[in-house]
């Protein structure tokens, strides 16, 4: 008993020296400390996602979050909010700049968090307590009880459908759909672009001819028609196949005390296009807008900048439609927005590059890093399909005989047609199959109808052409000899 005793006090006495971080609560948008400066801005905004289980629940996994088929359907039906009452705790690595400056000697006791919410939103939309963070050398640790905000109607519905889908209120987060393609059944990634409207049934097919990006688990993104894909495979109307992501803006900044010497730091914000969201046409001139900021605490001057449409450089100009190859003078923090225009090739692809201060334009200053002073963006285009001929497809078709009499009055049965009458051939020929895509138009444009020679001197007259209901094909023939159809 006395050892036991002893090895629980020693147990005691080292626990008690361990450092504990104590949490601090969020003031969201206060002023920049005194005496510090910017380093770094981190992630814009923490996420929380749900998908549904068979349990009747929309669960998010990594967070321990169940919500309840039932509160869910309440609150589309009442107060708009699914209730959940906990505290939620992400914990975020430090942002690289952050251990660069503790790696070159800096102390973390000097590193301070200002938290900023976007424009003018309140944190009380948001957040159902205030919140609170932790600062350690494992990362940023935020710990706030969300809002799961819901519209008052499903993201889809009808009477085939097992489980209210609800949809994420606008402001709050995007609605997550996974993709199937709908002939294979091979998953093809994650959309946040379908919206109700696209959704044709409980089946989870979508409506036709709307250009959707996936993307898939190594974050490549693909185009895809929405006659091609699917939501789930068979899993949509049980709630499958659809993630409820929550995202809520917060946005910390990490100051240091402005005595620590440090290297300037430009950066390329962001690369905008007139044709984001969809595919450009072939050969179609679009603009652009890049956005340069110098991300340093001094002001700096003639900073080269650039922008390549694959290996060709396009011009840029600013505001006043003056071309721009140096940046005049940039304040510290300062965005740039400069301007262009460029052409799509007539198929494929082109890749938009942005450069501030690096090779292959002229590297003025020494900075902090590099990693942020080139950005692209591929632009894919829009694939035509030729306007080319298309063999019919291998379904059954008809070709039928009328015989009637010389004066028309009279349509004879089959197999007693008489020398002297009109016999009127029809071809109906089945709906020809595309390579890919679908038939909008198609018609017949001629056929050719040979005769069996049955008896010395058979001939036949071609009184009529064709006729013009676009599926079929008419000739009238008037036989001269005793063969019998």
């Amino acid at each position: 008993m006395r050892k036991l005793l002893s090895l629980l006090l020693a147990l005691t006495l080292i626990l008690a020296i361990v450092p504990m971080a104590s949490a601090e609560t969020i003031n969201f948008n206060t002023s920049v400390p005194d005496g510090y400066t910017l380093l770094v801005t981190g992630e814009p905004y923490y996420s929380i996602q749900f998908w549904h289980y068979s349990g009747g629940y929309w669960g998010c996994v990594e967070r321990g979050i169940k919500l309840y088929d039932k509160d869910v359907a309440n609150a589309i039906k009442y107060d708009n909010v699914i209730p959940y009452n906990d505290n939620v705790n992400i914990t975020t690595p430090l942002p690289e700049k952050v251990k660069e400056y503790l790696n070159n000697g800096g102390k973390l006791e000097n590193v301070k968090v200002r938290f900023v919410l976007p424009g003018d939103a309140a944190a009380s939309k948001f957040f159902k307590n205030t919140p609170s963070y932790t600062l350690d050398s494992n990362g940023l640790t935020v710990s706030f009880m969300p809002i799961f905000a819901v519209r008052d109607d499903a993201f889809y519905w009808d009477e085939n459908m097992k489980v209210i889908v609800p949809r994420i209120k606008d402001g709050f987060g995007v609605m997550v759909c996974s993709i199937f393609d709908k002939t294979t059944g091979k998953h093809l990634g994650q959309t946040n672009e379908i919206e109700t409207g696209d959704i044709a049934d409980s089946n989870g097919y979508l409506k036709p001819r709307k250009t959707v990006a996936v993307s898939d688990d190594k974050g490549n993104i693909t185009y895809y028609d929405s006659s091609q894909i699917r939501i789930g495979w068979g899993t949509f109307k049980n709630g499958g196949a659809v993630g409820l992501e929550y995202r809520y803006p917060i946005q910390a900044e990490y100051y240091v005390p402005e005595d620590i010497k440090s290297l300037p730091n430009l950066s390329v914000v962001s690369i905008e296009t007139s044709v984001d969201g969809r595919q450009a046409n072939p050969n179609e001139r679009y603009n652009v807008s890049v956005y340069f900021k110098n991300d340093s605490t001094v002001p700096l001057d003639n900073v080269p900048v650039a922008l390549f449409n694959d290996q060709w450089r396009a011009r840029l100009w600013d505001a006043s439609g003056q071309d721009v190859q140096y940046i005049s003078h940039m304040e510290p923090g300062q965005v740039v927005q400069l301007d262009s225009t460029v052409s799509a090739p007539p198929s494929g692809s082109r890749t938009l590059t942005a450069y501030i201060d690096i090779s292959p334009i002229e590297d003025r200053y020494e900075e902090t890093t590099n990693e942020d002073n080139v950005k692209k963006k591929t632009v894919q285009v829009k694939e035509e399909q030729p306007s080319q001929p298309v063999q019919g497809s291998s379904g059954p078709g008809s070709l039928t005989f009328q015989a009637v009499t010389q004066d028309r009055s009279k349509s004879r049965p089959a197999g007693t047609a008489k020398w002297t009458d009109w016999v009127t051939a029809t071809l109906k020929a089945p709906t020809p199959t595309p390579p890919k895509g679908w038939v909008t138009y198609w018609e017949i444009t001629s056929a050719t109808l040979s005769y069996p020679k049955k008896t010395p001197g058979f001939r036949v007259w071609r009184s009529a052409a064709a006729a013009g209901d676009g599926n079929s094909f008419d000739e009238t023939e008037r036989a001269y000899s005793d063969s019998r159809i």
